[in-house]
């Protein structure tokens, strides 16, 4: 897990959490017999601040990341287990205009099923 802040704003937008997918897209991608096997399961953790700015538009949010990162991986040639799926939780010792990210490569038959309101684009 990557701790990010933008000290300027103060608050996380959502190019910069675009752009830190799209590289752990890569940085976490790994050599397998059928080509380079990617991650397909971001965790997005949020301040409270910025969650609760986040929260009115974030199924809208995470679907267009899930979709960028699946443009990303065919462009490139990075092959993932199932489609994108990005979550957004609250980090509780993160503080306004810092997010984490965890990424991880999952089979999509092992991926939980998701809330509602966050579930992966089509």
């Amino acid at each position: 897990m990557r701790r990010f802040a933008r000290p300027v704003r103060g608050h996380v937008h959502p190019s910069d959490i675009a752009r830190r997918l799209l590289a752990d897209l890569h940085e976490r991608s790994r050599d397998s017999p059928s080509g380079p096997l990617a991650p397909n399961r971001f965790i997005i953790s949020l301040s409270s601040e910025d969650m609760e700015q986040a929260v009115p538009f974030l199924t809208e949010l995470s679907a267009d990341m899930q979709r960028c990162v699946a443009d990303l991986a065919s462009s490139q040639g990075l092959r993932l287990l199932g489609p994108p799926v990005v979550l957004f939780e609250t980090g509780p010792d993160l503080q306004p205009g810092q997010f984490n990210v965890e990424s991880h490569i999952v089979e999509s038959s092992a991926q939980p099923s998701l809330p509602a309101d966050q579930e992966p684009a089509e």
